[in-house]
This record gives structure tokens, sequence and C-alpha cells, in this order.
């Protein structure tokens, strides 16, 4: 599937939609100062997965999603002001705030980088899809804070 971000070999480095490369994680982590576990903490992720994707231990698709890279960058921001009481992402509240966005499938897929599939698994009951993952979530309502 050539249309996702993780498996594009068109994408250029400094395009929010590239897969961020190792040594650009491990420097946009040093930059901000930060360990490796509080690096991990503000994605929401294991230290062992922020270190796969420092190492660039790509085995098994453990790559760093664009999205979750673009959520550390704005999080490492002075100015940056993280959401007040999230709901849980469940598959409810995410079509929920989807529609209340005005947005298709396909542009709110496009916001988070990710496939309109993959969104549509987040918001329907019992497809057997993964949950939405928290840093996507956050993500989601940081670049619409301003449209609600």
């Amino acid at each position: 599937m050539v249309n996702h971000p993780n498996r594009s070999r068109k994408k250029k480095a400094d395009d929010d939609a590239a897969t961020p490369d190792p040594a650009a994680i491990k420097a946009a982590r040093i930059d901000a100062d930060l360990s490796q576990t509080a690096a991990a903490a503000l994605v929401y992720s294991p230290l062992i997965t922020w270190q796969k994707w420092e190492q660039g231990q790509a085995n098994g698709g453990n790559r760093m999603h664009p999205a979750f890279f673009k959520l550390f960058k704005l999080k490492v921001r002075p100015d940056y002001v993280a959401p007040v009481d999230l709901p849980k992402p469940a598959p409810a509240t995410i079509l929920a705030k989807r529609e209340s966005l005005g947005l298709t499938r396909k542009e709110a897929a496009a916001l988070l980088m990710v496939t309109e599939s993959g969104w549509q698994r987040w918001e329907t009951e019992g497809t057997g899809g993964r949950p939405m993952h928290l840093a996507f979530w956050e993500l989601l309502h940081v670049l619409t804070r301003d449209k609600t």
C-alpha cells in the first residue's frame, strides 16, 4: 500500500508525512534535553519502543509513525498547551469528534497521516482492529483546537 506514510519511498525528509529517521528522532530528543524515558512518555509509548525508534530497529514495523514525531515536536515547544480532560478514544467518541469537526473519514485520516480504512476501524465498534493510540487522539485535538 504505497499511500501509507510509513511505506512510501518518495517522501522528503522534511515532509511531516515522512517516517522520521532514527538520527532525527534522537536529535529531536537531545535538542529537547529529554531522557529516552521522558521522550517516550510524551507520546505515550514504552521506553523500549522509543529506544528501537532511535536505533533504527525497524523489524516488525517498529518505525516511528510520523504523527507521533509531529506530536513530540509540538509537545517540546515552550508554547505547547495540552488539551484538558481528553476523553478516552472509544469508537463512539472518535466518530462524534470527527463529525463535530465536519470532517470526512478521508480528511480526518489525512490529518493524522493514516489510511482511511485505519480511521474507519478506529470509529467502528467490533471491527477487531486496534483502538486509537492516545498519541493520535491528542494530536487530533491539538491540530483541530481552533475548529471546535
